[in-house]
């Protein structure tokens, strides 16, 4: 058999390979009663993917984005330094996002009454 031959019989062992183990990954939580339980596994996988997903963002989407926001802002202003906006999105985009969690997560109601008050503390 040629090289290239084998090289694309094992490629697609793999890619099968790895659609498999995604799969039974990915279906675990649902099979096992473990998972629906136990809140640390829950809060663990939220945190791998939403750490998935800023990892994808950040490595590959950001630095295109910022070069195309580069390129356009230098065209427009005719300059060659310009101030690097994408990343301050990213920053200010992130910064809003911990911001609004700190408040929901922190903000919670452990009763089931439906009237409540907010007060602050050391008030009569």
């Amino acid at each position: 058999m040629e090289e290239t031959t084998i090289l694309a019989i094992l490629k697609c062992v793999f890619i099968v390979l790895f659609v498999a183990i995604v799969i039974g990954v990915g279906l675990l939580p649902l099979r096992l009663a473990s998972f629906k339980k136990n809140k640390f596994l829950k809060a663990m996988g939220t945190t791998f993917a939403g750490a998935l997903f800023i990892n994808v963002a950040i490595i590959h989407i950001l630095p295109e984005s910022a070069d195309t926001i580069q390129s356009t802002l230098q065209e427009q202003y005719q300059t060659d330094t310009v101030f690097p906006l994408a990343y301050l999105l990213l920053m200010l985009g992130f910064l809003v996002t911990v911001f609004f969690t700190r408040i929901i997560s922190t903000h919670t109601h452990h009763d089931e009454h439906e009237e409540h008050e907010h007060s602050a503390e050391g008030e009569d």
